[in-house]
Formats: structure tokens, C-alpha cells, sequence
């Protein structure tokens, strides 16, 4: 297969950050607008492949992604600040103690949700060459990836973030942190995160989804660290902790998911080849183990490979995708 250099990555990725014209900046039409989209496509799909269609509402939590980026590469007469995500951590944090005009975010999907026939339709689509695990890299995943394979492919996804500074000292000041405060520069700040077009590689056991790195727009010398920093505590996580991030993201660009405590979940950090990665261990209503999520990040894709495997053989599948 042939590999996209980061030029090309680079460019895909603004043409994907150009607005659409149907862009409605109304938050609650545009969260039930992809929310209609999401449960056709499940509609329409078998009971297998539902599943990897359920997924897109799952990366619509980016819309709680806090991301942090190193310095601005702010211009005089850019807009916004364009960054691109290679690396994704899980924090836990008490969602709901932001305030909801952070967290009601702006969601617009773009782009066909559908199945198709081939790698290079899929290709044509996503506008990147989706990699799918080798058996001959290793022979203990043949089992798991044999049986009949379906493709499926999903359009972009963008969500943006209003900063609210009166918003977010209410919420610091509820929950008893007189030291948070936000400038009232920050205020009406927008935060976007955008994914590229999603590709789905369904077999009968596991799903694989992929999107190139995320990209991540602010305004011109937006404090994304000093802000995350913030939001952090009010979330509950500990002083230290939060300034521990704050420091990591100044030193390289990361995106951050937001899991509640409430969140029937359990996380665990693993290797995967020499990228980092996450396992989610999720429990069903009924207690029962449910879904295993596999979350890693490499210089050029976010993967997320789902499916009701050992870990080790969730491992063995991603260290064979080549």
C-alpha cells in the first residue's frame, strides 16, 4: 500500500476544517440533526454492523475533548490556530460540574455514510489508504480475522466549544475553587475538533475504525494549556494532576477524552508496537463484561478497534496492522 506523506495528511486535513455551507450554528438542530443521521444509519444496518455505526456517536465525545497544544503559531491575519492531535489520553473528570454551554457543543457531520465494495473505494472516500491487519505478520490473529469482511465509511465530523468566562467561574466557584479564574480575553473563545472521514472495517468478531489525527482549531494565541489546566480542576481532578497535563501538553500536542466517574468502565494503558495506547474494559447494565475498546494513536491515524476479544488477542490484531 501506498503511504500518504504528511503533506498530503496536512492538506486533507484543511480541506476538511472548511466550513460547510450547511453549517447551522445552532447547537440543539445540529446535535439532533446528527443524532437522526446516527440512528438511520443503525437502521438500516444489520445487528453486527450496527455496532460500528454506534461508534459515531462515541466520537461526538470529542465535543468533551479538552485538547491541549504547545505553543501558537498564531499569524497576523489567520483566524484561527490549525494543530494536529498525535497522541489521546483518558482523564476521569465530573462532566457535569461544567457548565453546559461548554459542554453543548456545535456538531456537523459531513460526507456519506455507507457501504462499500473495496479498500479503494474506501480510499476514494476517506481520502487516505485504510490499513487492516495481516495475518502473515501474525499468524496467532488468523482466527479472529477470518470470516467475511465488511467496509463501511462515515463523513467528518466537526465540533466547536463556545468559552463562556461567567459560565465557568460560576461553575468554579460551586465547586469551591476560589484560585480558578478565567481571563476575560478567553471569553467566547471557540474550540473546534475536527476528525477526518472515518473508515470501518467490520469483521464478524472485531470492528476497526481509523481516521487520520485530529485537528484541532482555537484562536490566535489561545492559552489552551493554561484553559485545560482549569476546566480540569473544575472537573475534580487534583491540583497536581492537572498542572502534570498542563505541562505534557506544552511539550507536545495531545488530545484528551473526558470519561465520567459514572461511566461503567474500566482503563489501562498498554503498548501497542511503540505507540501508546488504552484499553476500555466496558460492563453492561445486567454487570456483564461488555465491549473491549482498544484506543491508540500513531504519527498518522487515531485507531479504535472494539470487539468482545482477550486483550491479548485485541493486542495482536492492532500490532498487525501494517
Amino acid at each position: 500500500m501506498t503511504n500518504i506523506t504528511p503533506r498530503e495528511s496536512m492538506e486533507a486535513y484543511l480541506r476538511v476544517l472548511d466550513p460547510p455551507e450547511s453549517w447551522d450554528p445552532v447547537p440543539a438542530i445540529a446535535l439532533a440533526r446528527f443524532r437522526a443521521r446516527v440512528e438511520e444509519a443503525e437502521a438500516t444496518r444489520a445487528h453486527r454492523s450496527s455496532r460500528a455505526w454506534r461508534w459515531l456517536a462515541a466520537v461526538s465525545a470529542v465535543c468533551l475533548v479538552l485538547v491541549m497544544m504547545p505553543a501558537t503559531r498564531a499569524g497576523a491575519q489567520r483566524l484561527w490556530d490549525v494543530f494536529f492531535s498525535q497522541r489521546l489520553e483518558m482523564v476521569r473528570i465530573e462532566i457535569d460540574r461544567l457548565p453546559r454551554s461548554f459542554t453543548d457543543q456545535r456538531i456537523e457531520m459531513v460526507g456519506a455514510n455507507m457501504q462499500v465494495a473495496t479498500l479503494e473505494e474506501a480510499t476514494q472516500h476517506v481520502r487516505f489508504v485504510p490499513r487492516l491487519p495481516d495475518p502473515a505478520w501474525d499468524t496467532s490473529i488468523a482466527a479472529s480475522v477470518a470470516g467475511p469482511r465488511r467496509l463501511l465509511v462515515a463523513g467528518s465530523i466537526s465540533v466547536e466549544a463556545r468559552v463562556d468566562v461567567r459560565d465557568l467561574e460560576s461553575a468554579a466557584r460551586r465547586a469551591g475553587l476560589s484560585d480558578v479564574q478565567f481571563p476575560p480575553a478567553w471569553d467566547g473563545a471557540r474550540i473546534g475538533v475536527h476528525s477526518s472521514p472515518i473508515a470501518v472495517a467490520e469483521y464478524p468478531r472485531f470492528q476497526l475504525a481509523q481516521v487520520l489525527p485530529l485537528a484541532i482549531t482555537t484562536p490566535p494565541g489561545f492559552e489552551l494549556g493554561a484553559f485545560t489546566e482549569r476546566v480540569l480542576r473544575i472537573g475534580g481532578l487534583a491540583p497536581s494532576a492537572a498542572r502534570e497535563y498542563a505541562a505534557q501538553m506544552a511539550a507536545a500536542p495531545f488530545a484528551m477524552f473526558a470519561v465520567s466517574p459514572k461511566d461503567a468502565l474500566t482503563m489501562q494503558r498498554v503498548t501497542v508496537g511503540t505507540a501508546q495506547g488504552t484499553l476500555v474494559h466496558n460492563v453492561n447494565a445486567d454487570g456483564t463484561p461488555g465491549d473491549v475498546v482498544l484506543v491508540w494513536t500513531t504519527t498518522d491515524r487515531l485507531y479504535m478497534l472494539t470487539g468482545r476479544l482477550a486483550d491479548a488477542e485485541l493486542l495482536a490484531i492492532a500490532d498487525a496492522i501494517r
